[in-house]
C-alpha cells in the first residue's frame, strides 16, 4: 500500500489463483480420464450410465451376459428367437414389418426418455392408452359375460355419483353451512360435470347419459353399478405415469436402445456372465465367465445395472445385510402375449383404434395397436398378466399361453378370427431377468443401499 502497488499485487493474486484453479481442473480432468469404471449389465440403465460417464471423460467397460444389448427393452420381429428357461425356443414369424414389444412399450410425456429420444434422433409417435370405445369385461357377478364400454362405465359411475351428491346438497343433508350463492354454484358444477338434466326439462337434475354414453343404450342404475364391481380398473388409467395419451418409439422400443448403443464408445463384452464382485482397498475386481473361460476385470469403480434376481446369483463381499436385501427382492412375473391376425377385426368391426380392454380373465388386458392404423393385419397384445395370473401363465408352455390367450380374446370380443401366429415372453423365465419389474417398496430400496463408495446400483 505504501508503494502504491495494491492493485498490482491483488491482480497477481487473482492471476495466481486462476492459474492454480486451471491446473487443478486439468489435473482432475486427467485423473477422471484415467479412472476406469465397470458397468455390469448393458440394458437401458447400464448404457445410460455409460453415456453419462463417457460425457465426463471416464473410461467405461460394459459387461453383458446376453449376446445382445438392451435388456428388457426387447422387440420381437420376424426371425427373432425367444428362449425361456425350461421351455421350448420360439421363433417369431410375423409378416412384413410387424413387431411386438414384450417389455416396455409406452412412455409418459414428462419422462426424461423423451428428451433422450430427441438427442438420439429416435422417432416417437402417439400411444393411445385410454380409449373410451374399449371395454371392461367380467366373467362373474350380476354382469357375467358382459363387455361394457369404458365410456358407459365411466360416465355412469360419475353421473350416478353426482346425481346423489346433488340430491344431498340440495336437501342440505351435506354441507348445510353453505350459503345460497355457494350452494347454487356447487349444484351447477354437479349438473355440468355429472351430466345431469338441465333445469326445466323432464330429466331435471337426473342422470340420463344423454350425449355421453354409447348411443342406443340407457344408463345403469346406482345399485347395479356397485354390484358389478367394475369400477376399480378405471383408477388404473388415472395415474400420473399412465396418462390417456402417451408415446411410443416408432418401429419398436429396441430402436431406442439400438440408438443408445450406437452412441457409445465404451468397450462391451457380450455373452459374459458376472460370477463375483469383490471390493478391495484400491479397486473393484469382477470375476466373469465368457465361453467357459473365467477371468478377472479390475476397475476403480463399478456400477451394477443387473436385475436384482440376476445379482442374487453373484457372489459379493458387500455385506450380509445387502446380500439379504438383494435375495429377498421380488420381481413381478409379468407375461405378455402377442397375437398376429391377418385382419384388424378390432378396427373394422369394433372401431377400436388403440387403447386397452380389461378383463377378470387371466389375460387381464388386451392392447389394440396404436401404429399401422388401417393396415390389413396387425399384432394384438392378447394378454398382459401379472401377479397371480402372471405366475400361472409363466408355468405354462409358450404354446399353451398363446392358445389360452386366443380363446380369451374370442370370449371377450365375440370374434373367432384365426390367429396367424403367436409369440410370448414370461419375464420370470427369461435368463438374466428373473421378472419384469420390482414393486414400489421403500423399505427394500433403503436396504439396498450399497455399503461401499466404489460400488453403485443403477
Amino acid at each position: 500500500r505504501r508503494f502504491g502497488v495494491t492493485h498490482w499485487t491483488g491482480g497477481a493474486r487473482v492471476r495466481s489463483a486462476t492459474l492454480f484453479l486451471r491446473c487443478a481442473i486439468r489435473a482432475a480432468t486427467y485423473a477422471a480420464s484415467q479412472m476406469k469404471v465397470l458397468i455390469l449389465g448393458a440394458g437401458a440403465a447400464g448404457m445410460m450410465c455409460a453415456r453419462e460417464l463417457e460425457a465426463r471423460g471416464l473410461r467405461v467397460t460394459l459387461v453383458e451376459a446376453q449376446k445382445r444389448r438392451g435388456g428388457r427393452c426387447f422387440t420381437l420381429r420376424a426371425g427373432t428367437r425367444v428362449k425361456e428357461d425350461g421351455h421350448p425356443e420360439q421363433t417369431c414369424s410375423f409378416e412384413g414389418d410387424r413387431y411386438f414389444n414384450p417389455g416396455p412399450a409406452r412412455i409418459a410425456q414428462h419422462h426424461r426418455t423423451v428428451r433422450l429420444c430427441r438427442e438420439l434422433g429416435v422417432g416417437l409417435e402417439p400411444f393411445v392408452n385410454r380409449n373410451y370405445a374399449a371395454f371392461q369385461h367380467t366373467s362373474k357377478g350380476p354382469w357375467k359375460g358382459r363387455r361394457v364400454p369404458l365410456r358407459d362405465l365411466d360416465f355412469d359411475l360419475r353421473g350416478r355419483t353426482y346425481e346423489l351428491l346433488y340430491e344431498r346438497i340440495e336437501d342440505r343433508t351435506i354441507a348445510p353451512e353453505l350459503d345460497e350463492e355457494t350452494r347454487g354454484r356447487f349444484l351447477d358444477y354437479c349438473r355440468e360435470y355429472g351430466g345431469l338434466g338441465r333445469r326445466g326439462t323432464p330429466s331435471e337434475n337426473r342422470y340420463t347419459g344423454a350425449d355421453r354414453r354409447t348411443p342406443g343404450s340407457g344408463p345403469a342404475s346406482r345399485e347395479a353399478l356397485l354390484a358389478s364391481g367394475l369400477s376399480s380398473k378405471l383408477q388404473f388409467l388415472d395415474e400420473y405415469d399412465l396418462q390417456h395419451s402417451m408415446l411410443q418409439v416408432v418401429g419398436g422400443t429396441d430402436r431406442l436402445t439400438d440408438a443408445l448403443a450406437g452412441s457409445l464408445e465404451s468397450e462391451v463384452h457380450l455373452g459374459t456372465v458376472v460370477r463375483s464382485i469383490e471390493v478391495g482397498e484400491d479397486c473393484v475386481s469382477v470375476r466373469v465367465e465368457q465361453g467357459g473361460e473365467i477371468r478377472a476385470l479390475r476397475a476403480d469403480r463399478c456400477v451394477v445395472a443387473l436385475p436384482l434376481p440376476a445379482l442374487a446369483r453373484v457372489e459379493t463381499n458387500l455385506g450380509s445385510d445387502f446380500t439379504k436385501a438383494v435375495r429377498e427382492a421380488q420381481y413381478d412375473p409379468a407375461v405378455k402375449v402377442g397375437l398376429e391376425y391377418a385382419e384388424r377385426w378390432w378396427e373394422a368391426e369394433l372401431d377400436l383404434y388403440g387403447g386397452m380392454t380389461f378383463t377378470d380373465l387371466p389375460a387381464t388386458q388386451f392392447w389394440y395397436p396404436s401404429h399401422g392404423l388401417g393396415a390389413r393385419g396387425g399384432v394384438l397384445l392378447g394378454a398382459y398378466s401379472f401377479g397371480t395370473n402372471g405366475a400361472e401363465h409363466a408355468r405354462m408352455t409358450p404354446a399353451e399361453r398363446s392358445e389360452a390367450s386366443t380363446a380369451e380374446a374370442r370370449e371377450v370380443h365375440g370374434r373367432a378370427d384365426p390367429v396367424r401366429s403367436g409369440v410370448t415372453v414370461a419375464w420370470k423365465n427369461m435368463p438374466w431377468a428373473g421378472g419384469a419389474y420390482a414393486g414400489k417398496n421403500h423399505a427394500q430400496t433403503k436396504a439396498l443401499k450399497v455399503p461401499h463408495p466404489r460400488v453403485r446400483l443403477a
